[in-house]
């Protein structure tokens, strides 16, 4: 009896799972943006793939963590004449994948399924089953555009919603995150801390508590500089780099930052070295080197505002992401403000150039 009853359920275990892994599931992301549906074919050394996207420029799915590591990487778009489906190679950075040089897909009849009312592009193919991990989730990545494709070699960075996903064929249990991979977020945090943060803090302190803090105003302005915005950056370049490589495209926040981490900082850190080499307690007036690093500082602070916000508007992170870095930045100029009116600006030279200064610096 009890053999029987463990038959029994092992067998209802085995229809379980059967009827999930001969079935259909489908995973989307939380805007069903995107949509990917999987289900077994005829053959069985393959699947069925139907991707449904509301955006009508192309849309694509990969068989790995990120581009760089994709076993397989398929791009979908309609010419108005017919759906193409392009598998690319890996791929790094924001640099287009290319064509890989063997195709794999077989395109599917759209005829036997029925489309969501915002579907604006749909494609459905055969890829290899050893895409899927046989013991586990297999990890995806999903990417949607509104342009749609002039050509196999001409496709635009992706401008709609894009993110990662796991999903086990064996169970049929799906899970999706959307937005940038972890990489994109650490790099992100770590740029905003060095220029959206410490820049603020450190110019504080050297334009208003020279005075009353005495020598420890250079070391905070120092280290803070040097240290914490040099090493911050220095990795913020590292965890990119460690992932797309060094590459600078036409991608405007990939440009902005690297002028601001390989022209100006360098640049102000050298300016900042000379200004404290050269100091003298002597001195009658403002040195132009001193004033020179005080506007390659303030451009530095400008620019970077912008680099930031392009970062977290191509990164998707939302329009309240970019009003609380406005609202942070125009805390950070009140402050600036608020400093010249009540401490106003002090500078290393003579008691009546020190006046001058104060009012026209």
């Amino acid at each position: 009896m009890i053999a029987r009853r463990l038959l029994a359920l092992v067998a209802l275990a085995v229809q379980k799972v059967s009827a999930v892994a001969n079935g259909t599931s489908t995973i989307c992301d939380s805007t069903n943006s995107f949509c990917a549906t999987f289900s077994h074919s005829q053959d069985p050394t393959r699947v069925t793939v139907l991707v449904e996207s509301q955006f009508g420029g192309w849309a694509s799915l990969g068989f790995g963590s990120g581009m760089s590591d994709a076993k397989a990487y398929f791009i979908a778009w309609n010419d108005g004449a017919s759906t193409i489906v392009s598998q690319r190679a890996p791929s790094k950075g924001y640099h287009m994948p290319q064509v890989a040089s063997k195709q794999e897909s077989v395109p599917v009849s759209l005829a036997a399924y029925t489309l969501r009312s915002s579907t604006k592009l749909a494609a459905a193919f055969e890829v290899p089953r050893s895409y899927f991990s046989s013991t586990g989730p297999t990890s995806l990545i999903y990417a949607v555009c509104s342009e749609v494709p002039a050509g196999v070699n001409s496709v635009s960075y992706h401008d709609g919603p894009h993110g990662t996903a796991q999903f086990d064929i064996n169970t049929g249990v799906a899970s999706v995150k959307a937005g940038p991979p972890d990489y994109i977020v650490s790099h992100g945090i770590t740029m905003v801390v060095a220029w959206g943060v410490i820049p603020y803090v450190i110019i504080f302190i050297a334009r208003y508590l020279k005075f009353k803090m005495g020598h420890a105003w250079f070391l905070c302005h120092a280290i803070g500089g040097g240290l914490f915005t040099g090493g911050l950056t220095v990795a913020g370049v590292a965890i990119m780099a460690a992932n797309i490589g060094f590459k600078v495209n036409g991608n405007v926040h990939v440009i902005l930052g690297s002028i601001m981490v390989y022209g100006i900082m360098p640049v102000q850190i050298l300016l900042g070295i000379a200004s404290d080499r050269m100091f003298d307690m002597q001195r009658k007036s403002i040195p132009w080197w001193d004033r020179a690093h005080w506007w390659t500082g303030r451009l530095a602070v400008l620019l970077s505002a912008v680099v930031i916000f392009l970062g977290i508007i191509q990164g998707q992170l939302g329009t309240a992401w970019i009003i609380a870095f406005g609202v942070w930045l125009g805390v950070m100029v009140l402050a600036l403000v608020g400093g010249q009116l009540v401490f106003g600006s002090s500078h290393h030279v003579s008691d009546d150039e020190a006046e001058l200064v104060s009012k026209h610096n």
